[in-house]
């Protein structure tokens, strides 16, 4: 798993993973006020497609696109996109890291 991207931890902020297929699901399950910024964003669950989630004290989570790809690829770009020295924990979602494979220096795995 990325380095940056814990078990459910204290402190580590949610990160949820969606393609655009799963979308609605997910905006149907965050609280109302984070499911309605995502919409006034046109966050739409794209490839490459980041949003950080608002909450009382800052960010309190982020949404991450995928698009369609269903390989470890599509997790490639939280690495430039997320805040350094920040913690994840990544949510569960319509992927699947069953498979050791390497992304730019990562070992993602279950």
């Amino acid at each position: 798993m990325f380095d940056f991207i814990l078990d459910q931890a204290d402190n580590a902020r949610p990160l949820h993973a969606v393609r655009p297929a799963e979308l609605a699901r997910l905006l149907q399950q965050l609280p109302p006020a984070q499911a309605g910024y995502l919409r006034n964003l046109g966050f739409s669950g794209k490839a490459r497609e980041v949003q950080f989630l608002p909450g009382p004290d800052g960010v309190a989570g982020a949404v991450a696109g995928l698009g369609d790809d269903r390989s470890p690829f599509a997790f490639g770009h939280l690495a430039r996109l997320l805040p350094e020295a920040s913690s994840w924990a990544l949510q569960p979602g319509d992927y699947d890291f069953s498979a050791n494979v390497i992304v730019m220096g990562y070992t993602i795995a279950e």
